[in-house]
């Protein structure tokens, strides 16, 4: 299984609950965000809209906790996204080149606190070569550097991801190696390796696991299982350090049952997202336009 290809390597800044399932194949920010299911969408969509609520677990009523509006292209690349909600909203632009690769992300952010608004910009601009992807982000309002990230790519996977962060100095490296059923990832600052990432992917039972490890041993473990149409049905997450020791057993941390409704052409219209573990539970409805 490739780590990401060339030609679909995406980033994606916004991670929340309206976005809980933009699943892309991205190494992200601080390497927390390598995401492993990509949405497959299907038809030639030029609008979707989703709006979310959430449902009393007592009354069953829902209230309105946000919305999300994405406008794509002919050739099926997301151009524009709006989110809103009660305290704020998000605009974000995408431009591509003439081969469809991401050239450029605005983000224009309002927050509404007690009645003052406050407004955020940033800018991503990202520049493709042979083996490698840089991308730049920018301080908001003015045009001084922030964040530098390099990908190095070999044989259309991401091989190595150098992160140096401006305001503290400091760079962080990501190697990322194949193994039988997936890929590991080190993390190092300088010498000192901090942080190592092992993804599995079982094809036959649906499942990917992901381990996090550190010096002293395994303190974090997520299983996703999904259906056929690679949508994630079971989150399962696992703590294995609590009070800085390291625990022979795992203990249950969260659990997540996500439910869907599919339209004529395979696209989920209605995802019913319930966290077992907090009793909490969000419904997605999104209304889709094709051209």
């Amino acid at each position: 299984m490739n780590n990401t290809s060339l030609n679909d390597f995406k980033k994606d800044f916004y991670l929340d609950e309206l976005d809980i399932y933009d699943y892309f194949f991205f190494l992200g920010h601080n390497f927390e965000n390598f995401l492993l299911h990509n949405e497959k969408r299907y038809g030639n969509i030029s609008k979707i809209e989703t709006t979310v609520f959430k449902i009393d677990s007592e009354t069953s009523k829902k209230k309105h906790s946000g919305t999300r509006i994405d406008q794509f292209n002919m050739e099926k690349s997301l151009i524009t996204r709006e989110d809103t909600d009660a305290d704020s909203a998000k605009k974000t632009k995408f431009t591509y080149n003439e081969e469809q690769k991401l050239q450029r992300i605005e983000i224009k952010e309002i927050y509404l606190d007690n009645k003052k608004i406050e407004k955020y910009e940033y800018l991503y601009e990202l520049m493709h070569y042979k083996d490698s992807i840089i991308i730049l982000e920018r301080e908001e309002d003015t045009n001084l550097m922030k964040r530098v990230n390099k990908y190095f790519i070999k044989d259309n996977k991401v091989e190595k991801l150098i992160d140096y962060v401006k305001m503290v100095g400091n760079t962080t490296t990501a190697t990322c190696t194949d193994t039988q059923n997936g890929y590991e990832i080190y993390s190092r600052l300088g010498n000192l390796m901090w942080h190592r990432k092992k993804i599995n992917h079982d094809k036959e039972k649906k499942e990917i696991q992901i381990v996090y490890s550190q010096a002293g041993g395994i303190y974090s473990e997520v299983i996703y299982k999904y259906d056929s149409q690679k949508n994630i049905i079971n989150i399962v997450e696992l703590d294995w350090k609590k009070d800085n020791i390291y625990l022979e057993k795992p203990l249950l941390k969260r659990e997540y049952i996500i439910a869907y409704t599919y339209d004529g052409k395979g696209n989920w219209t209605q995802m019913l997202y319930n966290n077992i573990t907090e009793n909490e539970t969000f419904t997605f409805n999104r209304k889709i336009d094709y051209f």
